[in-house]
């Protein structure tokens, strides 16, 4: 029975150290139900193991994440029980939007807000190597009730490892001082054709920025305008860089930067070589070819450091 808790606390413990370096505030109790208040849904209560929130960089709300955190062995990782554990969550968020209850003890702001669901999938051996998108595949979406206007995210063994290597990139390097504090990195956001609707003090990185290719951070650091770019693809296609310099410019930040990283995650082995070619070729499709390519250099490439948190059960009980 302790060994089985210590398993489900890896993924509270790895979770939390993930999303606090993304500027997501956890708030309220962990591991409690609250009171089921749809008579649809035959339950009386639902779970939250934790809940997180942050404010919204486009919108003039609040989000809070209902997260279910799930700490399986490689061979429990099955299609039926991620779908399972995806038709509990959809219940729970349609339930937590106007539960009292729920409020009570976890809505920490008097201001507008949503409550998204989150489904935290940690692998504790360390021992799950197939494509978790595959897995997705095979859910029966059409048994999940996901409320409109809601919406579920699911990181994965792969989304957590890629999360975890930012997280260990971001804390090496602070500690190096090759990063200034962390309350002046700023994850980035463009202005788009409607404005940002917040300037955000602790400016978090949203789940969707989280589950996108590109994690964009900003800081000044020894006088240079400095942005980081954590991608989790392989890069071994040319499409992909080409895309990135499009972005770049498309946003002026080649022009407000004075230097770029991209870090690449698990990159394929050429990816190095296709991303210099791939400057080469935009340069030349861009009828301009010298002064391009010269503020394209400010594009630096780095591999991330494959990072996976194996946590130990005995560990853990020692706590």
């Amino acid at each position: 029975m302790a060994e089985t808790q210590n398993i489900a606390e890896m993924a509270e413990k790895i979770s939390s150290e993930i999303f606090s370096i993304f500027n997501w505030e956890k708030v309220g109790p962990t591991n409690v139900n609250w009171e089921c208040i749809v008579k649809e849904h035959d339950k009386e209560t639902h779970p939250s193991d934790v809940v997180f929130t942050y404010k919204e960089p486009y919108l003039s709300k609040r989000t809070y994440l209902n997260v279910d955190l799930k700490s399986y062995g490689k061979h429990t990782i099955t299609s039926l029980s991620i779908q399972t554990a995806l038709k509990n969550l959809a219940l729970a968020i349609e339930c937590a939007q106007n539960s009292k209850d729920w409020a009570d003890k976890y809505k920490a702001y008097d201001e507008n807000f949503i409550v998204h669901g989150l489904l935290f999938i940690y692998n504790h051996d360390g021992g799950y190597d197939k494509d978790f998108s595959e897995q997705l595949k095979f859910v029966k979406r059409e048994t999940i009730r996901i409320p409109k206007g809601r919406k579920i995210f699911v990181l994965g063994p792969s989304d957590i490892s890629f999360l975890a290597s930012v997280t260990a990139n971001i804390l090496m390097e602070r500690g190096k001082k090759q990063l200034p504090d962390h309350s002046l990195c700023k994850f980035y956001y463009p202005d788009l054709v409607a404005k940002r609707a917040n300037s955000l003090d602790n400016n978090p990185a949203t789940i969707e920025m989280l589950t996108s290719p590109y994690i964009a951070m900003k800081y000044e650091l020894d006088n240079k305008r400095v942005m980081r770019l954590y991608y989790r693809k392989s890069g071994e296609k040319l499409e992909e860089f080409l895309y990135l310099f499009d972005y770049l410019f498309h946003y002026q930040q080649l022009q407000e930067c004075n230097e770029i990283i991209l870090y690449v995650f698990k990159p394929h082995k050429n990816a190095n070589s296709i991303f210099e070619k791939a400057k080469k070729i935009y340069a030349d499709d861009n009828n301009n070819t010298k002064e391009v390519l010269s503020i394209l250099e400010k594009v630096k490439y780095k591999s991330l450091i494959h990072i996976i948190e194996k946590f130990s059960d005995v560990e853990i009980g020692l706590e």
